[in-house]
């Protein structure tokens, strides 16, 4: 497993790629399974060497994989690994279909989170994740 980071959030949002990833995929035709987790942050912040106490509710999405064009770079394959990390976040927020719809429009939300405050973005980012209403769960919404 390799965080294409290359660290841990400071704020809990998504930071800038480096080519970790990419690079084992496109030297050694492997492919890259994308992944999107939510709540890690909360449960434990970058600094601390144990999780935080209680159980905090985590999310994993895992996504279609990835594979490299022929001569396709590091360069070029990073960007399409961060597009579908944040097409994953973005359908945690809403549903598949609208996560789908926004990605082939081009218009998911940008997984680097607001350009506010730190101490914001922090506070957005240890918020527990909503826990999913018991029963049947709904596919389509009206």
């Amino acid at each position: 497993m390799i965080f294409p980071e290359g660290t841990r959030s400071v704020d809990g949002y998504v930071g800038r790629f480096q080519y970790g990833a990419a690079y084992p995929a496109t030297h050694h035709r492997v492919p890259v399974v994308p992944i999107a987790h939510r709540g890690t942050f909360a449960a434990m912040p970058r600094g601390r060497g144990w999780p935080s106490p209680g159980r905090r509710r985590l999310t994993v999405r895992f996504g279609e994989p990835l594979r490299p064009g022929v001569d396709e770079s590091p360069r070029e394959f990073a960007p399409g690994i961060r597009d579908a990390v944040a097409a994953l976040l973005d359908e945690e927020q809403s549903t598949w279909w609208e996560a789908r719809r926004r990605a082939a429009s081009g218009s998911t939300p940008d997984p680097s989170g607001p350009a506010t405050a730190q101490w914001r973005r922090v506070w957005d980012q240890t918020a527990e994740v909503a826990t999913p209403e018991k029963g049947p769960r709904r596919v389509w919404q009206h």
